[in-house]
């Protein structure tokens, strides 16, 4: 069983601006299986930020699949004004902790 916390961090593009991508939350997995949840967001290099909470299961067969819901928690800057949910999904191909390939769909309303 794996139990803790965790800090993802990359690089990715948000309505045309580069962005930090910083995930961080908990997990509770017996082998590769469980849920997680977590906080994500995504910051400009001016400080913008657009942060969201993540609730989601992790399933692990031959690869990790990680899927979760996004709801909304603010924006600021240059994001302010913007709102909406969305959905996270990842694939993991090797052990919990390897990197991950990530896919994140937003429905945003706002400006």
């Amino acid at each position: 069983q794996r139990v803790g916390w965790n800090l993802l961090v990359g690089t990715g593009t948000f309505q045309g601006v580069p962005v930090d991508v910083r995930l961080q939350g908990a997990v509770n997995y017996t082998n590769g299986n469980g849920p997680f949840g977590d906080f994500l967001q995504f910051i400009a290099a001016d400080g913008s930020r657009i942060a969201y909470t993540l609730k989601g299961q992790a399933t692990q067969t031959d690869i990790s699949q990680l899927d979760a819901d996004l709801t909304f928690i603010g924006a600021t800057g240059a994001f302010a004004g913007l709102s909406g949910n969305g959905v996270f999904r990842a694939t993991r191909t090797a052990e919990v902790g390897a990197p991950v390939e990530t896919t994140i769909t937003l429905n945003l309303t706002g400006r």
